[in-house]
C-alpha cells in the first residue's frame, strides 16, 4: 500500500512537471528531446529505490510513511475490560518545510476493510484493462492476418527499396493491403497494413513512416506505456501523458521520414490524406493517423518548425537535465545519531535542535515531543527474563493503557503506551484556585525500552508523543540502537613503502578516514581531518628500539573537524579546541608503527598522554606496543600453549611471537631427563653498548660484570615467565645473550628463570593462569606489576 501511494504521488508530480516543461518550452525542444523527456517519467514509475537528494521535488510533497495494519484495542486498566474495535491501516503524511527543513507529520487511520475494497477495485481495474488491450490486439491481429498479402511486383520492389532507405535488412516484415489507416502491427511477425487508394509517391512515404516505427522499436514503447496505463488506470494525469507520448512519437517519426526523403511538402500532403481516415488505438500497433486535430498539428509543425538557435537548445537541454535531477531523486531522509551512555540511535535530522544536549527532541515551536535516555533499571542476574517482566520507569502521573513485548529483527522491545497529565498536581491546584476547573489536557505517549543484549547492564528508552510520531516510526528508530564504535582502535595495514615516512603517512590517512567514516553519535562524530606535520621520533634512551627493532615512532600534529560543533563532547584535555568548537587540534602526538615479517606496515596507535606523564615516554611506548600488537595479545599467546617441550617447532613458534625474536641465534632444548628446560640464544652484538647500563666506575674493556639495561632485563623476565606458563613440562628457561662494547670487547650475559622460584614469587603456578583468556590477561598484568616494583 505504501509503495503504491509513493509511486502514484511521485509519478503524478513528475508527470505534471514534464507537462509544465513542455508547455513552457513548446517549440524550443526538438522532437527527439520531446520524447526523451518521457524517459524521466518512465524511470520514476519503474524504480522505487531512487537515490535521495536535497533538491528532490519530493521533499516538498506530502509523502505517506510507516503504513501498517494494526489491531486497535481500547482498554481501561482500572476495570480490566479490553475490547477490540477492529483492524485499521495507520500511517502518517510527512511534509518537509522548504525553508526550515523541519518535517511536519500528520497521522491518519483508515479501516482495513475500506482499504481492501480500494485495493480490490484497483487490481480489478488493472486486470480488466490489460485483458481488454490484449484481447483487442489478438482479435485485430487475427483479422489483418486474413487480409491478402501484397503480390504486386512493383509495390514489393518499392517496399524493398523503402527497407533499404531506412536501413532495415530483415525479411520478417510482411506487407498487406486493407483497413482504414496505415499502421504497423505485430510483435514477433510484424505487418505493415496500408489501405487502398495511395499513389506510388504517397505509398513510399507511408511505408517509410511505418518502417521507421519498426526500426526505432516504437511498438515496444507503445507496449511499455500501455503497461503503465494498466497500473495507473485510475490516474487521469497518466491518460493525458499517454495521449501526448503517442503524439510526440508520431512527430519524431515525421522528422525521421523527412530526413530520409527530403520531401517536406509531399509528406505533409500524405499526412493530410490520412487525416480523412478513421483511427482507433490498438495495443502493440503504431498508426500514421492519430486523429484529425493531431494530424493538423503535425502538418503545421512540419511547415513552420525551425531548428532553434544553439543557445536556446543548450538552455532547453539543461532544463531537461535539471528536471531529471529533481524528479529522479527521492526526498532526503538525513538522520542524526543521538547518544545516551555508550549506545546511540538514529533519528530524523529535523528532530534534532541545537538545545537538545539532554537528548530530547523538539518541534518547530520549541516543544519537546520525544527523547532518548538511559533508563535506570536493576535487572538482576537473568537479565533477559527480567527485562521482559520488570516494570519500567514511567511518569508518575501516567496511566498505562497497554504494555507488550515484541520481537523486532534481533532486538526485544518492551512497548508501553500511556496517557498522562500535561500539568503537575501543583499546577492543576493553582489553576483550580483561580476558578479554572477544566480537566487537565491528556497526552498520549509511547515508550519503547531496549536491552542491547541478553547480558547488558544498561536499559535504554526512546519515547515520543503519539500525536507527533506513530508507534511504527518509533519502533524503526528503536531498531537502530547500536553501540558507540571505537574507531581509535582501528589498526590499518598496508605494504611497506621502503620508506617509513611514506608508510606512516599512508597508514595515518587510512586511520583518520576510518575515524571520519565511522557511524557515531553527534557528541563524537568527526567530519574531516588534516595531518599538519609528521616527523620521525628517535629513541634516545635505547629502550623500545632495542626491544622492538621492527617498530618506528613518529611525532604527529593533526586536526580533527567536528561534524556537530555545538554538540561535540570535548572529553579529556590532550588537545586544543579550535575557533567555534569546529576542530580538535593535537600537537606532538606519538604514533607507533610496526613492520611485520611478511613486509606489511601496521599502525598500532597513538601513545596515551596520561601514560607518558606517569611512566615516561619510553615506557609508555613499550606499554602501547604490548597492549596494541595483536601478536602479543593474551588470546594470541594462549593459542600457542603446548604440553611438551620436546616439540621444538611449536617452541620456536612461541619464541618467534615474543619480543626480541629478531635477535634469535639458536635454541637448545634439555629433554633427556627432568627437569626439562630450554636455552634461547640472542645475538645483540649489533647494538653495541646500547644493551648495557652505563657505569663510570667500569670501563668497557673486560668481559665480566656488565649489567644489561632494566628495560632489557624486564623483557627477558616477561618472555621467560610466558614460556614457563605456556609449556607445561618446562621447568626452567635460560637466555644466553651475546653482546659487544663500543670498544670491541665481546661479552656474554646469562639470564635464568625457574618455575619454582616464579611460583613462589607470584604465589601461584604460572600454568594455572592458562585456563582462559581472562586468567592469562591477569597473569600478564601480574608480570607487569612485578617488574614495575623492580622485582
Amino acid at each position: 500500500m505504501e509503495l503504491l501511494l509513493d509511486m502514484t504521488v511521485g509519478g503524478t508530480v513528475t508527470a505534471c512537471m514534464i507537462l509544465l516543461i513542455k508547455l513552457i518550452l513548446k517549440d524550443k525542444l526538438t522532437p527527439s528531446w520531446q520524447v526523451y523527456l518521457w524517459i524521466i517519467l518512465a524511470l520514476r514509475l519503474m524504480i522505487p529505490g531512487l537515490p535521495e537528494s536535497e533538491i528532490s521535488m519530493m521533499n516538498h510533497i506530502p509523502a505517506p510513511q510507516n503504513i501498517t495494519v494494526v489491531e486497535t484495542a481500547v482498554g481501561d486498566t482500572a476495570s480490566g475490560d479490553d475490547s477490540v474495535t477492529g483492524s485499521f491501516v495507520e500511517g502518517n503524511l510527512v511534509l518537509k518545510s522548504p525553508i526550515s527543513g523541519m518535517e511536519q507529520s500528520r497521522s491518519f487511520s483508515v479501516e482495513e476493510q475500506r482499504v481492501n475494497y480500494i485495493l480490490t477495485i484497483w487490481v480489478a481495474g488493472a486486470v480488466l484493462m490489460a485483458a481488454h488491450l490484449m484481447g483487442s490486439y489478438f482479435f485485430f491481429y487475427r483479422r489483418i492476418r486474413k487480409l491478402p498479402p501484397c503480390n504486386d511486383g512493383e509495390i514489393l520492389d518499392l517496399f524493398r527499396e523503402c527497407n533499404r532507405e531506412t536501413g532495415i535488412q530483415t525479411s520478417r516484415i510482411s506487407l498487406r493491403f486493407g483497413g482504414t489507416t496505415p499502421l504497423l502491427c505485430g510483435i514477433w511477425k510484424p505487418i505493415v497494413l496500408v489501405p487502398e487508394g495511395y499513389s506510388a509517391e504517397e505509398l513510399r512515404h507511408v511505408l517509410i513512416h511505418e518502417l521507421c516505427h519498426y526500426k526505432h522499436k516504437d511498438i515496444l514503447i507503445n507496449m511499455i506505456c500501455s503497461g503503465f496505463l494498466c497500473i495507473y488506470w485510475f490516474n487521469p494525469i497518466m491518460w493525458i501523458c499517454f495521449y501526448m507520448i503517442r503524439r510526440d512519437i508520431e512527430m519524431l517519426c515525421d522528422e525521421r521520414v523527412i530526413e530520409i526523403t527530403g520531401e517536406r511538402k509531399t509528406y505533409a500532403m500524405t499526412l493530410l490524406k490520412t487525416a480523412l481516415k478513421k483511427n482507433r488505438f490498438v495495443f502493440a500497433t503504431t498508426s500514421m493517423q492519430n486523429g484529425e486535430k493531431e494530424v493538423a498539428k503535425r502538418i503545421k509543425h512540419i511547415a513552420y518548425f525551425k531548428k532553434p538557435k544553439l543557445w536556446i537548445s543548450v538552455a532547453a537541454i539543461l532544463v531537461v537535465i535539471v528536471a531529471g535531477a529533481i524528479c529522479l531523486t527521492n526526498p532526503s531522509e538525513n538522520t542524526v545519531n543521538v547518544g545516551a551512555g555508550t549506545y546511540f540511535i538514529s533519528v530524523p535530522e529535523s528532530w534534532f535542535d541545537a538545545a537538545a544536549a539532554d537528548s530530547l527532541f523538539y518541534d518547530e515551536n520549541g516543544e519537546s515531543f520525544g527523547g532518548f535516555q538511559l533508563a535506570q533499571v536493576d535487572l538482576g542476574e537473568n537479565k533477559k527474563q527480567a527485562f521482559e517482566e520488570t516494570a519500567m520507569p514511567l511518569p508518575d502521573t501516567g496511566q498505562v493503557l497497554e504494555r507488550r513485548v515484541i520481537k523486532e529483527n534481533d532486538k526485544t522491545l518492551v512497548i508501553v503506551n500511556l496517557d498522562f497529565d500535561s500539568e503537575t498536581a501543583e499546577q492543576i491546584s493553582e489553576r483550580n484556585q483561580d476558578g479554572d476547573n477544566s480537566p487537565s489536557k491528556k497526552i498520549n505517549r509511547n515508550y519503547i525500552f531496549l536491552l542491547p543484549d541478553d547480558q547488558a547492564d544498561e536499559v535504554y528508552t526512546v519515547w515520543a508523543n503519539s500525536s507527533e510520531v506513530t508507534e511504527r516510526t518509533l519502533v524503526k528508530i528503536a531498531e537502530t540502537l547500536q553501540k558507540e564504535p571505537y574507531p581509535q582502535g582501528y589498526q590499518p595495514e598496508a605494504s611497506y613503502q621502503d620508506d617509513w615516512s611514506k608508510s606512516a603517512d599512508l597508514l595515518l590517512k587510512k586511520y583518520f578516514q576510518n575515524y571520519v567514516d565511522a557511524e557515531m553519535s553527534i557528541y563524537s562524530d568527526i567530519s574531516g581531518y588534516g595531518i599538519d606535520q609528521i616527523e620521525p621520533y628517535e629513541d634516545q634512551a635505547a629502550s623500545w628500539s632495542v626491544i622492538h627493532p621492527e617498530i618506528s615512532v613518529f611525532r604527529v600534529d593533526y586536526t580533527l573537524n567536528t561534524a556537530y560543533p555545538s554538540q561535540y563532547s570535548f572529553a579529556g584535555g590532550d588537545f586544543e579546541i579550535g575557533e567555534g568548537n569546529k576542530t580538535k587540534i593535537y600537537k606532538e602526538q606519538l604514533a607507533v608503527f610496526k613492520k611485520d615479517n611478511v613486509g606489511n606496515a601496521v599502525f598500532l596507535g597513538f601513545v596515551w598522554s596520561q601514560n607518558r606523564a606517569e611512566l615516561g615516554t619510553d615506557q609508555a611506548i613499550l606499554d602501547l606496543i604490548s597492549y596494541a600488537d595483536p601478536n602479543l595479545s593474551p588470546e594470541a599467546l594462549l593459542g600457542l600453549k603446548m604440553p611438551y617441550i620436546g616439540d621444538h617447532t611449536r617452541v620456536r613458534k612461541i619464541i618467534a611471537s615474543l619480543p626480541l625474536a629478531q635477535y634469535g641465534d639458536g635454541l637448545e632444548l634439555q629433554t633427556k631427563a627432568e627437569p626439562y628446560g630450554l636455552t634461547m640464544n640472542y645475538d645483540m652484538t649489533e647494538l653495541g653498548d646500547k644493551m648495557f647500563v652505563s657505569s663510570p666506575e667500569k670501563a668497557m674493556t673486560d668481559s665480566t660484570g656488565w649489567n644489561i639495561t632494566p628495560i632489557l632485563s624486564a623483557q627477558l623476565y616477561k618472555n621467560g615467565a610466558i614460556l614457563l606458563a605456556l609449556i607445561d613440562n618446562c621447568s626452567s628457561v635460560q637466555f644466553k645473550i651475546s653482546g659487544i662494547s663500543d670498544t670491541g670487547v665481546p661479552y656474554t650475559h646469562y639470564y635464568l628463570m625457574d618455575r619454582e622460584a616464579l611460583t613462589n614469587e607470584l604465589s601461584a603456578d604460572p600454568r594455572s593462569f592458562t585456563e582462559n583468556a581472562d586468567s592469562f590477561t591477569e597473569y600478564i598484568r601480574l608480570l607487569d606489576a612485578a617488574q614495575s616494583k623492580g622485582e
